[in-house]
């Protein structure tokens, strides 16, 4: 992730925007409690067990993602306050603990991230190919694909954007952790 958000950076310190951040490098966190601030301009996405979602209904639940996807971006979680003006990502990592597997899982979380940053449907996003790319418009994105020029370009023009983040499913999926193994109703979402 770091990697791919660095040629962003990149990308947009040389825009030269006056008044704009000049950013230098990216910052990628595996958020752990006590949750830091999440500023306006970044973004969060949750890995969550396949099976379950988060960000469809703003609840942790059983449920799967469209056909074909390994992810979902929702911008209209129905328990943001108010409802409709937080996004929220999910990647569902169920892939092998290999570098090609944990490369794929990167290159999903970037994908959903171009859905959250860009504010773009699967069916505006996924022709633009490279990490955009989607079912059911183009091929799956796999372990081999790069960002693309046009990936770089998109995502560094909004960087400053601010697309505020859903941010209670961190809280939900501390309180889903901490409910201990005896429990009849773990995993009962």
């Amino acid at each position: 992730m770091k990697s791919y958000f660095d040629q962003i950076v990149k990308a947009h310190d040389n825009l030269g925007r006056r008044g704009m951040t000049n950013y230098g490098s990216s910052n990628v966190l595996w958020l752990q409690p006590p949750f830091a601030t999440i500023a306006a301009h970044e973004l969060v996405i949750y890995l969550i067990p396949a099976g379950t979602t988060l960000v469809t209904n703003g609840k942790l639940q059983q449920g799967r993602p469209p056909g074909q996807h390994d992810g979902n971006t929702n911008f209209l979680i129905p328990n943001s306050p108010p409802p409709g003006t937080t996004a929220g990502s999910e990647v569902f990592p169920n892939f092998p603990s290999t570098p090609q597997g944990l490369k794929l899982v990167a290159s999903l979380m970037f994908h959903e991230a171009m859905h959250n940053k860009l504010a773009l449907t699967n069916r505006q996003l996924h022709p633009q190919l490279g990490l955009a790319s989607g079912p059911p418009e183009t091929a799956a994105i796999t372990d081999t694909m790069a960002l693309t020029n046009s990936n770089i370009n998109a995502m560094a023009a909004s960087l400053d954007i601010a697309r505020p983040q859903w941010t209670a499913g961190l809280s939900l999926l501390t309180q889903a952790v901490n409910v201990p193994d005896s429990d009849p109703m773990k995993g009962n979402w």
